[in-house]
């Protein structure tokens, strides 16, 4: 399977290797698990994908600490229910994570 969220992905890559605590490596960790579970429940029941999304959105929300990342991404106007869209609106809430002032670079 070809990966959908490409873009978050990416930046989630980029947190991973630039944001120094361990806590923030394995929150990445159950981030890209979660990922690629949500990606593979789009071919499956609409329940597997509810459950999946579910988990995206709390692992979401241990990476970044903002609980509401995962809704507005979603509610952002480019999601239109698709991954696709998904990506390209996850990927910036989490580059604004990266811009965010409690950010630390790695050092």
């Amino acid at each position: 399977m070809t990966p959908t969220l490409r873009r978050t992905r990416a930046v989630a890559e980029h947190i991973q290797r630039h944001h120094r605590p361990e806590a923030t490596h394995l929150a990445c960790v159950r981030f890209f698990r979660a990922l690629r579970a949500y990606e593979t429940a789009w071919g499956t029941t609409p329940r597997q994908l509810h459950r999946a999304a579910k988990d995206l959105e709390r692992t979401t929300t241990e990476l970044t600490g903002d609980p509401d990342t995962f809704r507005r991404a979603c509610g952002d106007p480019r999601h239109r229910g698709t991954p696709r869209g998904l990506d390209e609106a996850l990927a910036e809430e989490l580059r604004l994570f990266l811009k965010a002032p409690g950010y630390a670079k790695a050092g």
